[in-house]
């Protein structure tokens, strides 16, 4: 569902690739002596102030630094996809930039000939462990955008906005997508009987309102008008032809399992539609939201996913297999006909709220940089860090993210009306992504680049950074029939070898927060008491020895697989865990994949640990049954690593049928400690979201799942 959508971690490109993979030739040359602090001298409002500031952020260099440059400018440009490899992300005493040679015409789709192409070792040296490879990195994106330009800018179309995304939708069937990818495109052309606000709050979609007379009914009244995009009148007849479709099991729809306690629905008139359940079930409303729910005609058959026809804010255009997707604006959307409001001011002061981000904290709201950050903070009276304004919880009452001053609201509107079609152009590769943006042939990414690029793109004038909290869960999945991960002690000690500070601090930046659960922490139904993993390798040996796996002869004890997606930071964060996990004594082997084939994987419980997301699915309590009931193993559920504990499945049906929110809480409280117990999977993150777009585009209204919602917004 969008909300039970789990995804591939959308960052990335090339980074940490196997030699294997790399089909060019390539040559080397080194560089000595690159010293790390050859940032701009007094620069002041540093992005992210507890950090050094990257190496020619704002195009100076030390004296070293320059030569350095000089010999490798004329390699680098006007190329600039490059590839890290190396054998420790942590210790490398030299790291190695390859440029790619097998995407020329990448770079002629922004304006840019290919010229010749070179591998070059960079040796970084006298750098900190993990500075160094931080540094390394932004120096790297650094030299490729500051000196990569071809002089040519790409003009852009009035009305069309060119949103750069990181993997093609796999389906946007909406009765099968569920894929993040499809999902949040599915929600442009789609619409479900109920959408939600900013704070989870469920309001009326197709539905313009909705009755529940008794535990097992459900009464919901479509609004009058509304059209498909081919003009035809939805009726109460679609919605139910769309959960019959969903419903039979040789149809094979994977949100079949979300509607199990449906036992019959009717269509009293062309208005209404009736759902009579088997038992009480106190999330069904929330599975109807939009987008894990699209409402089609009732005729559409097997072959839907090629002629794409809803009643959402866009209409399907065209899909090109791993090319891109195009939509245009729907003028007759029934949503357009009156003015949607995403913002409660009332109280709130005009424009963002001035604070200074501190460790830890889960509130905060969108912040937009505009220009170089000394620039923002005179734009806006504030201090010139961009990441030092409140983030508001996304389940806050009132809460709002980044409202609009009085003065931008209108421009904003006129400028989101304006947006007549979406081109969403699949460029796999984060480098690309980000020259892309700066070159001007991309206008609005989404959570798609590294840490370390966003400072960079954010000096330029035309382009303005937006982020706030999210609540996308990034976890290991743990396959429980395989013989060594079946024993607890094993997940506990792999648990307590995850140094979760580390990789966010140096892996993210610093842009997520750490988990203990499924739940955000600031969900109504989340539980702080639960036992936490912090790093602690001691512990972890302790338990490893204690589950009889002592080191052999190697220094290993035992070997374990991680599939993860072909990503740059799944991938980089397997290489982290590869070298994390080593000291524990665990010979861990990354294999990358393609997210259709890492998820027939899954599905089939074909693999021993799994790094993905949770994109949206855990912002309600269903998600406990949906990943550790035994009745939700897979194709009707996500119990994909076979987790099998009766008192869990007891306890899960509990919460679906319990209509009274403090009982619900108190048996999710419950579930929560137990996982924590037993480890069925390894939490990592809550991710922010975070989107570099043109500063055209006005404000972003984010939301805390990453969705496009505000492409549709007027």
């Amino acid at each position: 569902m969008r909300r039970r959508t789990e995804t591939r971690n959308t960052e990335g490109a090339e980074v940490g690739a196997h030699p294997s993979r790399r089909r060019a030739r390539r040559t080397r040359r080194r560089v000595d002596s690159l010293k790390p602090n050859g940032a701009v001298a007094g620069q002041s409002g540093d992005w992210r102030s507890r950090e050094k500031t990257p190496p020619f952020a704002n195009g100076a260099q030390s004296g070293e630094a320059r030569e350095s440059v000089r010999e490798v400018r004329g390699s680098l440009r006007p190329y600039g996809i490059l590839a890290i490899v190396g054998k420790s992300w942590r210790e490398r005493p030299a790291l190695h930039f390859r440029v790619r040679e097998d995407r020329p015409q990448e770079y002629r789709s922004f304006g840019c000939e290919p010229t010749r192409a070179v591998g070059s070792p960079l040796r970084m040296t006298s750098l900190g462990l993990q500075q160094r490879w931080r540094d390394a990195v932004v120096f790297v994106f650094a030299v490729a955008f500051l000196f990569g330009g071809c002089g040519r800018t790409v003009q852009q179309e009035p009305g069309v906005v060119r949103f750069l995304i990181e993997s093609g939708p796999a389906n946007l069937d909406p009765r099968f997508a569920t894929d993040g990818q499809s999902q949040r495109i599915v929600g442009l052309v789609f619409s479900g009987l109920v959408e939600r606000d900013e704070q989870m709050n469920l309001r009326g979609d197709l539905a313009e309102s909705w009755e529940n007379p008794d535990p097992l009914t459900y009464v919901f009244h479509l609004r009058t008008g509304v059209k498909f995009h081919d003009g035809r009148t939805l009726t109460s007849g679609d919605v139910k032809a769309t959960f019959d479709f969903m419903l039979k099991a040789e149809n094979g729809s994977p949100k079949r399992g979300a509607f199990r306690a449906v036992e019959s629905i009717a269509t009293p008139d062309a208005r209404t539609v009736v759902f009579r359940l088997k038992e009480p079930y106190a999330s069904f409303v929330w599975n109807l939201a939009r987008p894990a729910i699209g409402i089609v005609p009732a005729d559409a058959g097997a072959d839907f996913g090629g002629r794409l026809i809803g009643t959402g804010p866009f209409r399907f255009v065209s899909q090109a297999h791993d090319e891109e997707v195009v939509l245009e604006r729907n003028p007759d959307y029934f949503q357009r006909k009156k003015e949607r409001e995403r913002f409660d001011t009332e109280g709130a002061e005009v424009g963002a709220q001035s604070a200074q981000r501190r460790e830890g904290k889960t509130a905060r709201s969108e912040a937009t940089l505009r220009g170089t950050s000394e620039q923002a903070g005179a734009a806006t009276g504030q201090s010139g860090d961009w990441r030092s304004r409140e983030k508001n919880p996304p389940f806050a009452q009132g809460a709002q993210s980044g409202a609009p001053s009085e003065k931008d609201t209108g421009r904003n509107a006129e400028e989101r009306g304006r947006v007549q079609r979406v081109v969403f152009r699949i460029v796999p590769d984060a480098v690309t992504r980000a020259l892309e943006l700066s070159k001007g042939s991309g206008d609005v990414e989404m959570s798609s680049l590294s840490a370390d690029m966003i400072p960079v793109l954010a000096k330029q004038k035309d382009l303005a950074v937006s982020e706030r909290a999210g609540t996308n869960l990034a976890y290991i999945g743990i396959n429980l029939q395989d013989a060594i991960l079946a024993l607890k002690e094993v997940r506990q000690a792999l648990a307590y070898a995850t140094d979760r500070d580390l990789l966010i601090k140096y892996l993210l930046h610093g842009q997520a927060q750490a988990a203990s659960g499924l739940l955000p922490p600031n969900h109504w139904a989340y539980e702080s008491d639960v036992r936490t993993y912090g790093y602690d390798l001691a512990k972890a040996e302790r338990l490893l020895d204690e589950a009889g796996f002592a080191r052999k002869s190697d220094g290993m004890r035992f070997k374990l697989t991680l599939k993860v997606s072909t990503e740059e930071q799944a991938r980089l964060i397997g290489a982290a865990l590869q070298d994390l996990w080593k000291k524990a004594g665990v010979d861990l082997e990354v294999r990358p994949l393609e997210i259709a084939t890492l998820f027939a994987d899954l599905g089939k419980a074909d693999f021993q640990l799994s790094y993905s997301k949770w994109i949206g699915a855990n912002n309600d309590p269903d998600i406990f049954a949906y990943v550790m009931s035994t009745k939700r193993f897979p194709p009707d559920g996500a119990n994909r690593g076979h987790y099998r504990n009766a008192q869990m499945d007891l306890l899960t049906e509990e919460i679906g049928r319990e209509m009274d929110r403090e009982k619900r809480k108190a048996l999710c409280s419950l579930v929560q400690k137990m996982a924590a117990e037993d480890v069925p999977f390894i939490p990592l993150w809550f991710t922010d979201v975070v989107s570099v777009h043109r500063r055209s585009m006005g404000e972003i209204a984010l939301t805390a799942t990453g969705d496009y919602e505000f492409l549709g917004e007027e």
